[in-house]
């Protein structure tokens, strides 16, 4: 019984650490774009 939760919990924090890595993933993408032209933007200067 409190294995299976054990591995009910270990479950969801994997699936939730799996949503916060891709938002964090998709959230540095855009953020890596928003560096890059203000980057070039500088370039310019």
């Amino acid at each position: 019984m409190s294995s299976v939760f054990r591995i009910w919990i270990f479950r969801d924090l994997t699936e939730l650490h799996c949503a916060i890595l891709g938002w964090y993933v998709s959230f540095a993408q855009r953020n890596v774009h928003v560096a890059l032209r203000s980057y070039r933007a500088y370039l310019r200067y």
